[in-house]
């Protein structure tokens, strides 16, 4: 079968025949969103799922869960915490979709409906079997689990909130229409993500973010998908869905194991610091560290220090090297201090920055100093983790991070407690900014 690649709108020349392995493979190394048709997805019994075929053999089976709109609204956002939840048998869902305007004679849309969930969820239906056989991991010989799957259904007018998936999406359209908007993952900063805690809202935007904001700073791209298009969605890239009519449609799902391999060495790495230090000891070594780790992962892994910096310039002059070295020093300081400016203004958006009541037990970056090797421990790792995330993509990156800064800054001042945390990320923005903090000697 022809496999016919579409890439932002541009039919590009039909491959030769995949299987899907190699298909999302190739796909996977072009790091950005692509819609795929005519694919292997063309052969699978669920490419056939529908509404009619759908509900008798669900039955029995309850959509547990189920996002319901307000009567007669025009659109659903879901992942919303203000909608009800229900539970439905899956003629009681599609009936809610086939409703139209005109069904009880009110002029109005009844309702709008919502249900996600995993097709294991489906296996005393036998309908798990549907998707097999597709493998979109970057191992061509390994097999994909059905049961891995997202199965979505919605009544045309859901719409999802803007977020990103950590993992790789092959979003497959089986049956009704979906317009995928998407945003890039350097987008991270205008998206206004909630504390890495909030398990939906840390990665999704507010239903009131402004797009037309966001779209002048980072143009989304479009995809109107059609049943059998399948869009591969790259792990961080932000994405709004609104089903277009009655909509069921498969999530494919595949670790991004480069990336996260990455954050999770770095999330591993012991912090050097002990719980027998005084708070101001902990507050000024701990700032220093997280600043010195902004500094080397913004400034794509070299250490901030002038002689590093300096040792690194080839054939340069004592001038030429110092200058350069002391460029270098002030773009790291930047970029640190931009990432928690970003904290602030997203996961602590609305919390007092000022000094809190007890104060911060410190207000400076430094050295411990008390003991021999803490200072050389403290750069030393911090080196260590900034280096892990450097070669990340810029949004990436970022999102990484401030997951990071977040949850350090948590053990340091008090998990969750923001009118500490706050104040504490705002200190060391100043202080990073200043040249203060995360160099050598701070």
């Amino acid at each position: 079968m022809m496999i016919t690649i579409l890439l932002l709108g541009t039919v590009a020349a039909p491959a030769a025949p995949h299987e899907f392995a190699a298909l999302a493979a190739a796909v996977v190394a072009r790091g950005s969103p692509v819609v795929l048709r005519e694919t292997p997805v063309e052969r699978w019994a669920a490419r056939r799922w529908t509404p009619e075929q759908l509900a008798p053999r669900l039955n029995g089976t309850v959509l547990r869960a189920v996002f319901i709109g307000e009567r007669g609204e025009e659109e659903l956002t879901y992942f919303n915490e203000s909608l009800p939840l229900v539970d439905l048998s899956a003629h009681q869902f599609f009936a809610i979709c086939a409703a139209d305007a005109a069904a009880d004679g009110s002029g109005e849309r009844v309702r709008n409906a919502h249900y996600s969930a995993s097709l294991g969820q489906w296996r005393s239906a036998g309908l798990h079997a549907d998707a097999a056989g597709s493998t979109p991991g970057d191992d061509p010989h390994a097999a994909f689990a059905a049961e891995d799957a997202t199965v979505w259904m919605a009544s045309a007018g859901v719409v999802s909130t803007t977020h990103f998936d950590s993992q790789r999406n092959f979003f497959a359209q089986l049956y009704g229409r979906k317009r995928f908007d998407v945003w890039p993952p350097t987008a991270v900063h205008a998206m206004e993500l909630a504390s890495k805690e909030d398990r939906v809202r840390g990665r999704s935007a507010p239903t009131n973010l402004d797009l037309a904001a966001l779209d002048r700073a980072f143009p989304r791209q479009t995809f109107d998908l059609d049943p059998g298009d399948v869009l591969y969605i790259p792990p961080f890239w932000f994405h709004r869905v609104k089903a277009l009519s009655t909509s069921i449609s498969l999530s494919l799902w595949a670790e991004d194991e480069a990336s996260l391999g990455r954050y999770r060495a770095a999330a591993q790495a012991p912090l050097p610091f002990e719980r027998a230090w005084s708070d101001a000891a902990l507050q000024a070594a701990s700032g220093s560290f997280l600043a010195r780790v902004l500094r080397v992962a913004v400034g794509g892994g070299e250490n901030p220090s002038v002689a590093a910096t300096c040792a690194a310039v080839e054939g340069g002059d004592g001038d030429t090297c110092a200058s350069a070295a002391a460029a270098a020093a002030a773009a790291s300081a930047r970029g640190a201090a931009a990432l928690f400016d970003a904290l602030l203004a997203t996961r602590y958006k609305g919390r007092s920055t000022a000094p809190p009541s007890p104060p911060l037990a410190t207000t400076r970056c430094g050295c411990v100093g008390d003991v021999a090797g803490r200072d050389a421990a403290v750069v030393e790792r911090a080196n260590a983790v900034g280096a892990l995330l450097a070669p990340l993509a810029d949004g990436v990156r970022d999102v990484f991070l401030l997951d990071y800064v977040e949850e350090v800054v948590g053990a340091i001042v008090g998990g969750g407690d923001d009118a500490r945390a706050a104040p504490y990320v705002a200190l060391l923005a100043q202080l990073t900014r200043d040249g203060r903090c995360g160099v050598d000697g701070h």
